[in-house]
């Protein structure tokens, strides 16, 4: 709770330090913005938990703001856009240019689902012993919450970096990378990745990369699974109306094993003290290699001739 109030003022305190330089550009830039401030209130009590599927178990008043800002200076920008619902809700973008040479954004979402909790907790039930249901029988099922105050939810948090310029002396070349970290977390399992794109063109044809890692794991029995995947395109116009476009994919994936611990046979008695403890694999570890080669001939926007081979 202390992390997501600390960066909950750092927000706040970016924002207002935003506001105190904008007097300094007036005269020279274009600014327009707006700010809006609103609270949500949360009076469920007990029950927040169980039906509240998007609400935090607050009690009282949450308060919630957006704003939008902009501005432009002859060819050069920079704009902020966010909203903040709850330290566990929100999203924020900062992008700007200058001139052509250079662009970059940088956004950050945070969602929370919650779950709901058994609706019958603390559950008792007992079987009739005649059919009026005035004497009691002798099977009875119970259910009772043992830890009542938990809150199980899922979140999902994104953090996106784009990036594009060019290359001084080299008006034809454009280089764009992008990177993206996702990290989940939930009741069972605890998700991070990355993801990081690059785009350039060389001479006349088209490069795109993306490389990408993740790794899942269980917080239970601490099992991990990693991944590291690599996608390439090219595409080159070869004559007018044809082009060649080369595509490949290489993954690799491993999935902890799990070690499986047996009783020994016939422990401590004559003839037995056999091992059979074994390791199971799992066969999502694996290593794909992908591959295709097409070439596109369409002379007019309604014929088109594909020849393809993976």
């Amino acid at each position: 709770m202390k992390k997501e109030h600390r960066i909950t003022s750092v927000l706040v305190l970016s924002f207002l330090c935003l506001f105190a330089v904008l007097p300094v550009f007036a005269q020279e830039t274009t600014t327009q913005w707006n700010l809006w401030v609103g609270n949500h209130y949360t009076g469920l009590n007990d029950y927040t938990l169980k039906v509240a599927e998007f609400d935090r178990n607050v009690d009282g008043f949450v308060p919630e703001f957006k704003l939008n800002f902009a501005q432009y200076r002859d060819n050069k920008g920079f704009g902020v856009n966010g909203y903040f619902y709850d330290p566990k809700r929100m999203g924020f973008t900062f992008e700007g240019n200058s001139s052509n040479l250079f662009e970059a954004r940088v956004s950050y979402n945070s969602f929370y689902r919650q779950y709901q909790r058994d609706l019958m907790n603390n559950l008792i039930v007992r079987e009739a012993g005649n059919r009026e249901g005035t004497t009691m029988g002798g099977k009875m099922i119970t259910h009772e919450d043992l830890n009542p105050a938990a809150d199980y939810g899922f979140r999902r948090q994104e953090i996106r970096t784009d990036l594009g310029f060019k290359i001084p002396g080299l008006e034809n070349i454009k280089v764009i990378a992008s990177h993206r970290s996702i990290l989940e977390k939930g009741s069972d399992q605890h998700k991070f990745a990355h993801n990081l794109k690059l785009k350039a063109k060389v001479a006349k044809g088209l490069f795109l990369a993306q490389l990408i890692n993740s790794n899942t794991k269980n917080k239970e029995g601490d099992l991990n699974l990693n991944g590291n995947q690599a996608n390439l395109k090219f595409a080159y116009p070869v004559f007018k109306g044809g082009k060649f476009i080369a595509s490949g994919v290489v993954g690799r994936y491993e999935n902890d094993p799990v070690s499986i611990d047996l009783a020994s046979w016939r422990e401590n008695r004559a003839g037995g003290g056999q091992d059979f403890d074994w390791v199971r694999y799992s066969n999502l570890t694996r290593t794909e290699q992908k591959g295709a080669a097409e070439l596109i001939y369409q002379p007019k926007s309604r014929y088109r001739l594909s020849l393809l081979t993976s």
